[in-house]
C-alpha cells in the first residue's frame, strides 16, 4: 500500500480527521453532455463541528433541466447575475486546499469538479476523496436505499431541504461523523482501512469510473459480436451475479440488450445495475463494488 493516500498517511484515524464536505447542484446529470454546475457549497468539519466555508449560485450559462428545477426549487432567474464557474473555481481550490473531500455519491460531484477544473485550466484534483454513500452501503448492504436523506434519517441527523448544496454538504459532513463509529465496529478505523474497503481513494480513482465510462464501453462492444463478462445486481444493493453476454444494442442510454450465453436467450440489463463490465481490454467497475464482489478473473 502507498505510504500516503493523496497526502494523507494511511494510519490517520477517521474520527478526528478534518475534512471538507462538497456538494454541487447541476443543470443535469452528465458533464460530458454539456451539463454544468449551478450551485456549490463547501462545509469544513472536524468530528461533529461543522463550519460553512462557501455557498453560492453559479451561472451555468445554459438553462436548467426540468428535473433540476423540480428537485432543487431553483429557477433560471435566480442564476442571472451569479458568478460564473471561472470566478468560483479558484475559491473552491483555495478553500479545499489539500483537505480530504467528503461527498455522498462521490463520482457524481467529482465528475463535475474535474470537468470544471479542466475547463478553467486548473490541474485535476488529487485530494483524498471519501464517499459517504459507499460507507452507508458497506454498513447497510441489506437495505434498499442509502440516499443522503435516507442515511440522515437512519443515523438521526436532522436535515433541511433536499437537493440544495449548502444543506446537503452540511448533512454529508454530519453523516461522515455519524458513520465512522459504526465503521470502527467493523474494523475500519483509519484512512488505509477506508481505502482498502473501496470507500475512499485519490479523487481520480472515482472519476475514472463514471457512468459515462460504462456507456462508452457498452457502446463499443454492442454489435461487435464479442462476448463480454458482466456482473449484474438485480436490485439496488443486491449481490451481483456473473453472466457472459454478447451485446447487441443499447436502448435510451439505459439498457444493454444482448444474447446471454448462460441463459441461451436474449436478455435486457439496466446499465445502472451493472457492477462490472469487461471486454478483455477494458474493465469498468462501479465505484461501490467491494473487493469480495469481484470475480477472481476480473480483479485488477
Amino acid at each position: 500500500m502507498s505510504d500516503h493516500w493523496a497526502g494523507i498517511p494511511p494510519e490517520t484515524l477517521l474520527y478526528r480527521m478534518p475534512v471538507v464536505a462538497l456538494d454541487f447542484e447541476t443543470t443535469g446529470l452528465a458533464a460530458y453532455r454539456g451539463d454544468a454546475i449551478c450551485e456549490v457549497a463547501l462545509v469544513g468539519a472536524t468530528g461533529e463541528q461543522v463550519t460553512p466555508l462557501l455557498s453560492t449560485f453559479v451561472d451555468p450559462e445554459r438553462p436548467l433541466s426540468a428535473k433540476t428545477r423540480e428537485l432543487t426549487g431553483i429557477d433560471d432567474a435566480e442564476l442571472r447575475g451569479a458568478p460564473r464557474l471561472g470566478e468560483v473555481m479558484p475559491e473552491i481550490v483555495r478553500m479545499v486546499g489539500e483537505s480530504p473531500l467528503v461527498m455522498h455519491n462521490a463520482p457524481f460531484d467529482l465528475h463535475f469538479l474535474q470537468d470544471g477544473l479542466a475547463r478553467m485550466g486548473h490541474p485535476p484534483c488529487g485530494n483524498l476523496a471519501i464517499d459517504t454513500l459507499l460507507m452507508a452501503r458497506f454498513l447497510d448492504r441489506s437495505r434498499e436505499g442509502n440516499s443522503l436523506r435516507q442515511t440522515a434519517e437512519r443515523y438521526g441527523i436532522a436535515g433541511g431541504p433536499a437537493h440544495r448544496a449548502l444543506e446537503d454538504a452540511r448533512v454529508t459532513a454530519l453523516a461522515y461523523h455519524a458513520l465512522v463509529p459504526y465503521l470502527e465496529l467493523r474494523g475500519v478505523r483509519t484512512v488505509g482501512d477506508l481505502v482498502r474497503g473501496r470507500m475512499a481513494g485519490p479523487a481520480g480513482l472515482f472519476v475514472e469510473r463514471p457512468s459515462s465510462m460504462l456507456l462508452d464501453l457498452a457502446s463499443r462492444v454492442a454489435g461487435s459480436g464479442r462476448v463480454v463478462d458482466l456482473v449484474y445486481a438485480a436490485r439496488p444493493g443486491g449481490v451481483g451475479i456473473e453472466r457472459r453476454l454478447r451485446p447487441e444494442r443499447i436502448e435510451g442510454e439505459r439498457y444493454l440488450i444482448g444474447w446471454d450465453m448462460d441463459a441461451e436467450e436474449e436478455r435486457t440489463y439496466r446499465l445502472d445495475r451493472i457492477l462490472i463490465l469487461g471486454d478483455g481490454q477494458t474493465t469498468y467497475m462501479s465505484p461501490w463494488v467491494l473487493p469480495e464482489d469481484v470475480p477472481s478473473h476480473l480483479r485488477r
